[in-house]
């Protein structure tokens, strides 16, 4: 009996250790973040998540594709929207469901699936961390897609942005949004975030974290670092392009490749937002943000002085034309004039462009926003 009541009582007593020691870990880290100035962090920011539960892996000699999309994905995400015509994909995808419905998910054509909670960021770091990706996925993949769920976009688009920034050598870079009608971005000014008719990349200083694109060489070296202590997401977008010191012609938007990031009014019903799956999130963006430029030393005297592009100001600088136009400009540098004839042919030309050409809802009329091809699980 003495033996069976000291075994209870050490049962009962451990998890009252571990609160303990709990709490007193959180109340250190919140005074020493108050002494040093440093904002304190939401709770679930200081916790572990909880280990993935993995449901499919495939046999790593199946695959000959060099691009992975990693994403974190809910009950109405956009996934199989991407899959559909995949079979000529130069891409494989993994993602991590943190939907409400864990037990009857499934993702035939994904390379890997694995179950987690918690907001997107922190989600892919514990991905990063995990055995797949030190084992295989670091080694086989050389370029690296982290899409947000909600990312309406086509087998074949994808291909191409891969083959983009493959062709040129970029290290951070983005899609385009394929209109302001129907694509919605905080970051209007500056460096627009739309599709640029007359262009096919336009290099620059800034990219979104909703549809990053990332060499594997960055990745694993700088951007991983970064995430570790990410919950909401801000400020990666300003930190990763000064991690890359801003080296000439390896940041870019893609305009060749457009993707549609919906408005709230045309979103799904039931989607979710980062604050509804995290609520403790909400207020806290700012500071994190102020933080994470603390911790990777982005300032504006180190930015002005050292780089000259301006402290969170997104700066062009450069573009590769379409070769329409790049044809048009040496026209009009040779003869200083174009007929009459071949100038209406060109702005004919120029104006449907800038017409939105490459818009997902003018390429694919059959996408209406009241038939949404939405995954629901269930």
């Amino acid at each position: 009996m003495r033996g069976r009541n000291s075994s209870c009582n050490c049962s009962c007593v451990l998890p009252w250790i571990g609160a303990l020691c709990i709490s007193a870990l959180l109340t250190f880290v919140f005074t020493f973040c108050k002494l040093n100035g440093v904002p304190a962090p939401p709770e679930q920011t200081l916790q572990a998540l909880p280990i993935s539960a993995v449901l499919q892996t495939c046999n790593w000699g199946d695959t000959h594709r060099h691009n992975l999309i990693v994403a974190v994905i809910g009950d109405t995400s956009m996934h199989t929207r991407w899959l559909e015509d995949a079979d000529d994909a130069n891409w494989d995808l993994a993602v991590i469901y943190y939907g409400s419905l864990p037990h009857k998910f499934t993702c035939a054509k994904c390379m890997h699936v694995e179950l987690g909670k918690g907001a997107k960021w922190k989600l892919v770091y514990q991905f990063t961390q995990s055995g797949a990706f030190a084992e295989h996925y670091m080694h086989r993949y050389t370029q690296v897609y982290v899409p947000d769920d909600d990312i309406i976009q086509l087998a074949a688009s994808i291909n191409e942005l891969f083959n983009i920034q493959e062709t040129y050598g970029l290290e951070l870079a983005q899609p385009s949004l394929c209109s302001s009608v129907e694509s919605h971005t905080i970051h209007v000014n500056d460096l627009p975030l739309w599709k640029q008719a007359t262009t096919v990349l336009r290099y620059g200083t800034f990219v979104e974290i909703m549809v990053p694109l990332f060499g594997m060489r960055f990745f694993k070296t700088d951007v991983i670092k970064t995430l570790s202590t990410s919950a909401s997401g801000y400020g990666l977008d300003w930190i990763w392009p000064f991690l890359l010191k801003y080296a000439d012609n390896k940041i870019a938007v893609i305009d060749e490749v457009c993707v549609i990031h919906p408005r709230q009014s045309l979103q799904e019903l039931g989607k979710m937002s980062m604050y509804d799956t995290n609520p403790s999130l909400k207020g806290w963006e700012l500071q994190e943000e102020k933080a994470q430029f603390r911790k990777f030393g982005y300032s504006a005297r180190r930015i002005r002085h050292r780089y000259k592009v301006g402290y969170q100001v997104k700066k062009s600088l450069g573009q590769v034309w379409q070769p329409w136009y790049a044809d048009l400009q040496q026209a009009r540098n040779q003869t200083g004039m174009i007929s009459a004839q071949k100038g209406t042919q060109d702005q004919k030309k120029l104006h449907t462009a800038g017409m939105h050409t490459g818009s997902l809802l003018r390429e694919w009329p059959e996408w209406t926003w009241t038939q949404l091809p939405v995954h629901q699980v269930g």
